[in-house]
Formats: structure tokens, sequence, C-alpha cells
């Protein structure tokens, strides 16, 4: 009786310790701010702007504005080739030009610094990068895609 019995205890700790070790968190991974420079390098082709007080909704083509990420050097290539003196221009981001960016974690959030001025929360969903200023009314988000 005494043997059954502990048969039945070691069985139910086995099982318990299996039920415990099986079960997942709901923990969210935050993607290191090296993980998402990986995920930021390469080409990116502006594509659309939106936001701002005035409720901006801007369409560009692909080419019109490039951003080249190089995670090796930290470095960003922006080529911006509206020639226009029109909102498409204004609200096109970076001139022309080499710049030095890097990626801040506060908190949930990656920032993205170029030239360590602030530009914005971003999040990358498949080939989609979208920068957003994050100031309330007035910021604006960039969307990319590769």
């Amino acid at each position: 009786m005494k043997n059954r019995i502990s048969k039945i205890v070691l069985a139910l700790l086995i099982l318990g310790g299996g039920f415990f070790a099986s079960c997942a968190t709901d923990d969210v991974v935050v993607p290191s701010p090296v993980m998402m420079e990986e995920k930021l390098a390469g080409v990116w082709n502006l594509v659309h702007i939106q936001g701002g007080l005035k409720g901006v909704q801007i369409d560009y083509a692909v080419g019109e504005v490039t951003w080249f990420f190089n995670d090796d050097s930290n470095t960003l290539l922006v080529e911006n080739t509206i020639m226009t003196t029109g909102p498409e221009n204004i609200y096109s981001g970076l001139d022309s030009g080499t710049y030095m960016f890097e990626v801040r974690q506060d908190k949930d959030m990656q920032i993205l610094y170029v030239n360590d001025a602030k530009q914005g929360e971003f999040s990358i969903t498949d080939d989609i990068l979208k920068i957003d200023e994050g100031l309330a009314s007035d910021g604006l988000i960039y969307e990319f895609n590769r």
C-alpha cells in the first residue's frame, strides 16, 4: 500500500513538473537596439507621410526619397530627389547626404536618432518601416518600404 502511494505521488510530481514547465509566458520580447539596427540595415523607400496639424497625406513614388542604413558604420545615406517647392518637398524629411544614426531604447520603444536628433519611435513589420515623430497632434508618421 505504501509503495503504491509513493508511485502515485511520484507520478503526480512528474506530471505537475511537466505541466509547469510547459506553461508559456505572456512576456513580450523587446528587441535590443542591436537587433533593430540589423533590421534597419539596407535600402528603404519613402512611400507615404501622414499626420500633422493639417492632416497631411502625401504619397511618394519609389526612388524619390531613399534611405540606406549601413549598420556596420552606423551611417544613413539619404537620396532625396524631390525638386518641387510644394508639400512633397517640405515634408520629405532629410536632405540628400550622409548622416550618423543610432537606435536607443526607451522602455519598450525603439527610438531612431540621426546626427543626435530624435527622429521618432520606429517599428518594422514585414517590409514596412514606420517612423512616428510622436508629437501628439502635430507629429508626422513616415512610412518606408524595402
